[in-house]
């Protein structure tokens, strides 16, 4: 994560800086703006780290342990317990949700489960078929309802 300057802004100033980044990013109209956006503010490692909490927070909302996930993701189970420390905020509960109601999200998230299980399990998976990744799925999903 990028590093952060010692030198600090006095608070009211801090403050506006945030009113006006809040702003703009309750203004951004569209994807192609708001990828724009955080592909020019952000860095590739920031872009990730984000990228990485947020499949952190589906994850735990669709009921994964923290081994699979830190597994998945290649995170620490740290960063996973930091993130399932906040799940219950407004904040990731409004994510989780937004996500949730996009119209592909039960294609997006079938998929998403196919990768996630083809990338674990030091490469065992990896040449799976279809099929086979598909049972694993199923398997998955039962054991976690």
């Amino acid at each position: 994560m990028a590093q952060i300057s010692k030198r600090q802004l006095g608070r009211k100033l801090e403050l506006k800086v945030y009113d006006s980044f809040w702003r703009v990013i309750a203004n951004i109209k569209n994807r192609e703006e708001v990828s724009d956006f955080f592909s020019d503010c952000l860095t590739r490692t920031e872009r990730v780290y984000l990228a990485k909490r947020m499949a952190i927070a589906v994850l735990l909302s669709k009921g994964y342990d923290y081994r699979s996930i830190s597994n998945m993701l290649k995170v620490s189970t740290g960063t996973v317990g930091r993130v399932a420390s906040k799940i219950e905020e407004k904040g990731w509960k409004l994510f989780v949700r937004k996500l949730e109601g996009l119209e592909d999200w039960d294609k997006f998230w079938h998929d998403m489960e196919k990768l996630l299980m083809r990338s674990t399990g030091a490469g065992r998976r990896m040449f799976l078929s279809e099929e086979e990744i598909e049972g694993i799925v199923r398997k998955h999903k039962r054991l976690s309802s």
